[in-house]
This record gives structure tokens, sequence and C-alpha cells, in this order.
């Protein structure tokens, strides 16, 4: 349901609005310093110190990484860094399905057999209690870096969390934790770049340090050529935080999604320098990206035509994929509106995520039935969890007493009589968007504008004379439709600029 506002004439004050920004994060969007800050920190200054010291006594340093774009980008700028040192150092990405996530206590006792005297966990490590103990118990130090949320005090040699940073690095993720380390030793660009792509991947708030490693990040990426970067995304003359989103993070997750593919090599692959062995990797992330696709569009259409009209949807089949469960559930959830678990099935067992939709903590809801669950964990928008086929159906009928009744969202959306590529270009000087600072959608009248089918197949409208609107979607579109609504992409061709807009929905 869409309430219309008009929009006026500034574009960034309506972004403003629908945020409900307040005076310190509007004054943030007029500050274009990208200079990334110092974190004058005692925990990192310990940090700093372990390292130097594994270094004069020429120790071996284990980092123990996460299988999802976050955790890779981590170990890549620790090991880049470690290297740097002249520190002999391994790493280890779990596999998703094998190990699970987090650092193990069988890790760590093979890491001592190997002879490793210090771990650096990136991206996990703030749960992992049987694995610190054992590190306590072959006297093996633990740096802990890691963003997820702390349910207890951990015992080892120091932790790195936003939480106990100043405000301007609460909202960090694991790379932009272990970039604040690497900067005590050196500023590479290159690295701020990958902490820059996790950061987006990991969908952080666009506020203070991450939004200069954003907007830095970027600065780099589009006066530089890293070529591994580059292999990931098609060619265009200026990126922003979108191609990053939709072209090279889901690549990098996708190896870790699939059985077949091994994420530990994605850290051999950042670090390259050789542009043949480069295109010849990435050819290969891109490939597993598209077999990714495959999964999970197949997934879903079969999803589509399991569900039925219950207040949540339940779906699960042996043929479904466990890494892609958490894909196929948004996708559902978003196209049917309608929080959806979606598992995968090994004889009795169901493993496991689910997405909800706007105004619906999922996380909660699920929360008063735990005792069902193997495993739960999550968020309000994200559950990762797994349970038996048993106690599955006692989970649908409890679903089915509590006939859950859904708040009825009302999105604003602003009504634009006239706009110029100016003005968007204008907007886009407040970039990056992203958490916390999202763009609304935008409407148009279309009531007396005619459009055409593009390749007989997407309806397309001239609104201007340099603003055009397409829909690729679905939409039952007919004579008295009267607004479109949807987002505004800038395009390029030919030095010429123009405003495209991309219809998500009509009325």
């Amino acid at each position: 349901m869409y309430q219309f506002k008009e929009a006026k004439k500034k574009l960034i004050d309506n972004v403003i609005e629908y945020n409900h920004l307040n005076e310190e994060q509007i004054q943030q969007l007029m500050d274009n310093n990208i200079e990334l800050t110092k974190c004058p920190n005692h925990r990192l200054d310990r940090i700093v110190q372990r390292i130097y010291q594994a270094k004069d006594n020429q120790e071996k340093v284990f980092i123990a990484g996460d299988y999802d774009c976050d955790g890779i980008m981590a170990v890549t700028i620790l090991k880049y860094t470690l290297d740097a040192l002249g520190i002999e150092n391994g790493y280890y990405i779990p596999n998703r399905f094998q190990d699970g996530y987090g650092l193990k206590g069988e890790t760590v006792s093979k890491v001592a057999s190997k002879g490793y005297s210090l771990i650096i966990t990136v991206d996990n490590g703030i749960s992992a209690f049987e694995a610190l103990e054992v590190a306590k118990q072959l006297h093996i130090d633990v740096i802990v870096t890691d963003h997820h949320i702390q349910s207890q005090p951990i015992d080892c040699y120091e932790v790195l969390h936003p939480d106990y940073l100043e405000q301007q690095f609460q909202g960090l993720c694991g790379a932009g934790l272990a970039l604040l380390v690497s900067r005590c030793f050196l500023e590479e660009e290159y690295l701020v770049v990958l902490a820059m792509i996790a950061t987006i991947g990991d969908v952080m708030p666009v506020w203070y340090e991450n939004r200069k490693l954003i907007k830095y990040g970027l600065h780099i990426l589009n006066t530089s050529n890293y070529a591994t970067i580059k292999a990931l995304v098609l060619p265009k003359s200026e990126y922003d935080e979108f191609d990053i989103a939709y072209q090279i993070v889901p690549k990098v997750n996708a190896v870790g999604r699939l059985e077949d593919s091994n994420p530990n090599n994605l850290v051999k692959y950042f670090l390259l320098k050789d542009d043949r062995s480069i295109l010849n990797v990435a050819s290969q992330i891109i490939q597993i990206n598209n077999k990714r696709k495959e999964l999970s569009q197949q997934m879903v259409i079969k999803g589509l035509q399991d569900i039925k009209e219950d207040a949540i949807h339940i779906l699960y089949d042996t043929s479904f994929h466990q890494g892609i469960c958490g894909l196929a559930a948004g996708n559902i959830a978003s196209k049917t509106n309608r929080p959806t678990l979606v598992f995968s099935q090994e004889n009795t067992i169901l493993k496991g995520s689910g997405r909800s939709i706007k105004g619906f903590h999922l996380y909660d809801y699920l929360s008063q039935y735990k005792e069902l669950f193997q495993s739960f964990g999550g968020h309000g928008q994200a559950v990762g969890l797994s349970l038996s086929l048993n106690h599955l159906k006692i989970l649908k009928s409890n679903i089915e007493k509590d006939k859950i009744i859904f708040k009825q969202m009302v999105e604003d959306v602003y009504l634009i009589k006239h706009i110029t590529v100016d003005d968007f270009k204008q907007l886009c000087h407040f970039r990056p968007f992203g958490e916390g600072f999202v763009l609304p959608q935008w409407a148009f009248e279309v009531k007396h504008v005619p459009y055409t089918m593009l390749k007989g197949m997407y309806p397309k409208w001239k609104l201007q004379e340099d603003v055009n609107a397409i829909c690729f979607k679905k939409l039952n579109i007919l004579d008295s439709t009267t607004y479109i609504i949807g987002t505004i992409q800038l395009n390029r061709y030919f030095n010429k600029e123009s405003l495209q807009i991309i219809v998500q929905d009509i009325m």
C-alpha cells in the first residue's frame, strides 16, 4: 500500500524525510572528507604489540575466517598484512557444509600440531567458546576480531569488537575491523577497496566510518586498475555502491554457497598479480555464480508451485540446496509478501533459512518455539535453523493456531512531476546509499503517456526528452494505468546522459 507525497525540488530533501535522519546524520551527508579515521584504542594497541611480538619471535600466525564476502575479504586483508610484515602465516575458511560456521576446537588442535602459536579470527570467534578453551589448554594466544552479537564475555588474549570501540567505528564489519588492524602497520589502498566491498556485502549501516570507507574505497577503485576487481564487473566509466552490491558481492558469496567450490581459493585470487591467472580464475568464479543463479531459480520456481495460503510459507525438498535456501526464501518472500522458510532435506533432517517481510520480526516470532530446533539463529529479517520432519509438523501446527495477522505496511512514495539529469546528479552527490540511508521509490504519472513494447516484451514510456521508463516485471499494465512506481538510474551513452526509471509497480 502506497502513500503518495509530492516530491520536493531537491530530491535529497525527500530522501532525508524518508529515512527520518537526525541532525548528526545530515551533517555527515554534508561532510566531504573521505580520509579514514585513526582508531585510538587500547585493545587495538595490544593486538599490534602481539603481532610485532610474533614477528620478533618468528612465530607462525594462523588466520581463522568465514565463508561469506566479509570473511573472505577480512582474511585477505590480514594475510596481505602479515605477508608484508614478513610473518609466516596460514589461513583457513571453513566449509559451510562440512565444518559449519566459526572456529572449532578440532581446527585449533590441528593448528597447534603444525606449530602455530597465535590465532587471529576474522568475522567470527565471538561465540567460539569450545575452540577458545582448547586454545587455552594448548597455550595458544587467540585474538578475536568479530562484529557479531556477543552473548557473553570470552576468554582470550584480546577482543576487537565494535561494541568496545568509539562510536565512529561501531558499525564496522569483519573486514572493516581487519583493516583497522592492518592500517596500524601499513596503508595499502587495495585493502581499503576489499573492506569497502565487504561493508556493502554485509549490508552495514552507511554512517560514521563506514561512510568514509565506502566513499574512499569507491574513489580508489574508480581511479585505479585492480584487475582482480575489474574482472568481476561489467566495464563502466565509474562504479558505484550498487555495482558492488549486485555484481561483485554475489559472485564472491556464491563460492561459499556451493559444496563443490572452495572459498579459500578466493583469498589466493584476490592476492594474484598475474593478469592471465586473474582472468582465468575470474571466469571460474563467474561460472560458479551462474550455477548458483540457476539453482536458485529452480528452487524459487518449485517453491512457488508448492506454496499454500499459509501465514508463513514453509518449503522443503530433497532437491533444494542448503547453501541457497536463504536466497530462495528471500525471493519467494518478496514475490508473495509472506515470511518464508526454505529447507534442504536429508533423510528426516531439514536445514535451511528464513526471510521475513517488512514489519514482521521473524527471529522473535520463531524464538518461542526454539525447543523444536536443533540449531537456530539470526535477526528480525533473516534466520538460519535446522529441525526434524516431526518437529516441523509441530511448528506448522503452532503457526496455524497462532493466526498471525500482518500489519498492513504503508510505504511513502514521492510523486515527481518533472525531473532533470542535473536534479538526479545533485542527489548522487550524497552517496553512498545503503542501510540506514535508502532511496525511496518514485512515482510518475503516465495516464496520458502511451507506451511501446521493447523487443515485444517490455513496456516502455517516454516521460520527458531525456527521461524514459521501462518495466521488466510481469505487471498487468492497462490503458487505465495512472502511475508507475520505481527507481531512477543515470544512463550514459556516447557522452549523452539520460534518466531511466526501472518500474517496480503500477497503479
